[in-house]
């Protein structure tokens, strides 16, 4: 029972609603938790290299529309001058698009995390108005001032969220901020870590949730899922019953594939995209990206 269920106890107790815990139920049984450990351990392993190894089948299919260097100066450009437009976007599609163009040239592109870094460490964008005190000398609050200070709290080790929240709720520097200022703050520190340590810092985290960029979907999700649900409610037909020849290009057609309509079996998060289609102009950023997110979860399906 400890081998087969201690691996998985952490999933179970997360998804039960009785909260069970699989190690108390061993040990009342008279079982030795620590015996079954190295299975545990196996199993952790054996999930983190799956996760890695499905992140890079879906980086070389990446590869064809991709250019690296074209890409990567975009970036450098962002991160110089243009950090907190990112980290203060509400746009779900921005966000996700220039994660996905992170993750790829973190994966492929030479010395594109060193020369991200210190293109961050330089940006001298302000968070926050007041002077800050970083070894008894009072500077602007840029972003490299801020990640500065950040570090010589805390050190350069990869840190978790509880080392964040203690550093943004006790800091001298960091306590004197504005709500809105402390979540940007929050936001760039996260990104410092998501991208200085990667990939160890996205260990445990499915490679559809990655993120190099910290943002928030789920009032997104919510508000697209509402949108649906209000025009069925109405007996209007939704984007995704009006496009849906979208999916198939003449490829497909002229290959004689069997045609069956996608949201006839199709994923929560498929329909959902396919709504999001028609809100975009047919040769903007935005449409290309969800196009891209669709083609990437079809190609899981099969």
């Amino acid at each position: 029972i400890g081998r087969l269920l201690l691996p998985i106890s952490e999933v179970m107790e997360e998804s039960s609603e009785g909260k069970v815990n699989i190690a108390k139920v061993l040990k009342n049984a008279g079982g030795k938790v620590e015996k079954y450990q190295s299975y545990v351990n196996e199993l952790r392993s054996e999930i983190e290299d799956d996760i890695l190894k499905t992140a890079q089948e879906e980086v070389e299919a990446y590869k064809k529309i991709f250019d690296i260097k074209e890409e990567s100066q975009y970036i450098f450009n962002l991160l110089s001058e243009d950090i907190l437009i990112i980290l203060n976007s509400s746009s779900f599609e921005a966000a996700a698009a220039l994660n996905r163009s992170l993750i790829f040239l973190l994966f492929n592109a030479d010395n594109f995390k060193d020369e991200a870094l210190r293109k961050i460490f330089a940006n001298k964008e302000l968070i926050g108005e007041a002077k800050i005190s970083i070894d008894d000398k009072e500077v602007a609050p840029t972003v490299s001032a801020w990640l500065k200070d950040f570090i010589k709290n805390n050190g350069s080790s990869l840190f978790d969220d509880l080392i964040l929240a203690q550093y943004l709720n006790t800091s001298s520097n960091a306590r004197a901020l504005k709500s809105k200022e402390k979540e940007t703050l929050g936001n760039l520190i996260r990104f410092y870590k998501n991208i200085t340590f990667f990939p160890e810092s996205m260990n445990e985290i499915p490679p559809q949730k990655w993120q190099i960029f910290p943002f928030d979907a789920t009032s997104y999700w919510q508000e697209i899922e509402g949108s649906v649900k209000n025009k069925k409610q109405l007996g209007l037909p939704t984007e995704s019953e009006i496009i849906e020849e979208e999916a198939w290009s003449d490829d497909d057609v002229l290959s004689e594939k069997d045609f069956k309509p996608e949201n006839y079996d199709d994923s929560k998060e498929l329909r959902i995209l396919r709504e999001l289609l028609s809100s975009f102009p047919p040769a903007s950023l935005e449409r290309k990206a969800i196009n891209e997110e669709i083609k990437r979860l079809e190609r899981n399906k099969k």
